[in-house]
């Protein structure tokens, strides 16, 4: 009776060999990762931007280079804040002696973005940074740099400067 149920319905009863359910779940398994690389990588790539920019700037300032760092910033930075005000927040927060940089938080709109990041000093201090880009002439530059002073492990001296940008630098009182 169950042979004619499928067979009268004009169904084919089809058996499977292990090996080609093996070879099905291998391709839907590779399938479906590269669904989710691809995904994954449009959005670590989307907000991209503002991490190289930054990144590329806090290699420059490891490697000594504050010049480079500098003519790496937009025109607004480098309007705002001068080469010899940059050199000073450079050194009140020790940026030359960044060893490592660990990115947090990205987030792009558009032509603007933001990336946060915790930079690892040569004596092991962290200072915890907050970076604004913007797309400029086809490039992501840095347009302006924080220390995020309320995240900040060691003790703060009257009158450090906290961020630097277009609006010039901002000193903590």
């Amino acid at each position: 009776a169950r042979a004619c149920r499928t067979a009268c319905l004009g169904y084919k009863r089809v058996r499977m060999s292990w090996k080609a359910l093996a070879l099905l779940f291998v391709g839907t398994v590779l399938a479906a990762g590269l669904v989710v690389g691809a995904v994954l990588y449009i959005l670590f790539r989307a907000g991209g931007g503002p991490v190289e920019a930054a990144d590329e700037l806090l290699q420059s300032l490891s490697r000594g280079d504050v010049d480079s760092a500098w003519h790496q910033t937009s025109r607004g930075f480098r309007e705002g804040t001068t080469l010899e005000q940059f050199a000073a927040f450079v050194r009140e927060w020790r940026l030359t002696e960044a060893t490592t940089r660990t990115w947090h938080t990205r987030s792009v709109s558009g032509d603007v973005g933001y990336s946060r990041a915790t930079v690892r000093l040569e004596d092991g201090k962290r200072v915890p940074m907050f970076f604004h880009a913007a797309r400029e002439d086809k490039r992501w530059r840095v347009t302006a740099i924080a220390v995020e002073v309320d995240n900040y492990p060691w003790p703060i001296q009257k009158g450090a400067i906290i961020s630097a940008g277009a609006n010039g630098v901002v000193i903590k009182d």
